[in-house]
């Protein structure tokens, strides 16, 4: 166990990091994906992995028991994705996931989202508990 104030070889270390969230209301009725509002990060890389972290909590405008289906793009390719089954009271969901090492240089990391019926909605401005952001963390490996 290393001592405190010291690095774990083992461990990764964070190069380079960015952080977005949703900051406005913003709703779709789109049965295909879509760009989630400003959802996305432009990162310029070393060449290493990074690891990306997503969290939601959204709800449905007009319909009970409707999948939301989320998903990370990496350089305009679907990465990972998540769903989940919210009512008119909300839900949430988070994303997990490791890239494998990336060229140095820019890449665009975003989430969409889908909607099966109705109209899903994140009221990030107007309902604390609604909400979507997205974290990117180089890796050292």
């Amino acid at each position: 166990m290393p001592l405190a104030g010291s690095r774990d070889a083992a461990t990764p270390q964070v190069r380079n990091s960015a952080f977005v969230e949703q900051i406005s209301d913003i709703t779709t009725t789109s049965t295909t994906f879509v760009d989630l509002g400003n959802v996305s990060i432009t990162m310029v890389t070393a060449g290493a992995p990074c690891v990306c972290f997503f969290s939601c909590s959204a709800s449905n405008a007009t319909m009970n028991n409707v999948i939301t289906s989320f998903r990370l793009m990496v350089d305009g390719v679907a990465a990972r994705g998540t769903k989940f089954t919210y009512n008119t009271t909300g839900g949430g969901t988070t994303l997990t996931y490791r890239t494998g090492t990336l060229a140095a240089g820019s890449h665009i990391f975003k989430i969409q989202w889908s909607v099966a019926a109705g109209t899903g909605r994140i009221r990030a401005l107007t309902q604390i508990d609604e909400g979507a952001n997205l974290l990117v963390e180089e890796i050292d490996r």
